[in-house]
């Protein structure tokens, strides 16, 4: 007879990769640009407001996108930025040193934001675009200061 199977071996558990949230964020900027589509924009907003809060709650002590948490299929979120052969699990080894911060994932929050604003500029929400641009030149700050030698 075959050994039973665990409910907890069936169990499916969900790895969010966070920095590929902005890739959404910006496929809604490529669409504004190339269709003008206003009542698109106006209904992802506040989606894209999630997903610029979630980087916003993740920096560290210096200002920089923290490391989201640790290896694939371990945790509920994956600093995932590429499947290099070198990099454990697809980060690289530097996040595990310091601050545990991701360059790559704060450059990318960084275009997010600046995009982010052009997107609630372009739905007339100025104050929004305002926080946005102000944030991205915080972040803008704290990557020239940490993250070049």
């Amino acid at each position: 007879m075959a050994d039973a199977i665990s409910a907890d071996a069936l169990t499916v558990k969900s790895n969010v990769i966070p920095a590929f949230s902005i890739y959404y964020l910006l496929m809604v900027h490529d669409h504004m640009m190339y269709f003008g589509d206003k009542a698109l924009v106006k209904r992802h907003l506040p989606a894209i407001d999630g997903i610029l809060g979630f980087f916003d709650r993740n920096l560290s002590e210096q200002g920089l996108v923290g490391k989201s948490d640790g290896p694939i299929m371990r945790h509920r979120y994956w600093s995932f930025i590429d499947g290099a052969g070198v990099w454990d699990s697809g980060v690289p080894a530097a996040t595990g040193k310091g601050s545990g911060s991701v360059t790559m994932e704060s450059l990318l929050y960084l275009y997010g934001l600046q995009k982010a604003a052009e997107l609630a500029e372009f739905a007339g929400r100025t104050d929004t675009a305002a926080e946005y641009r102000q944030r991205a030149g915080a972040l803008s700050d704290a990557i020239r200061t940490h993250c070049f030698e």
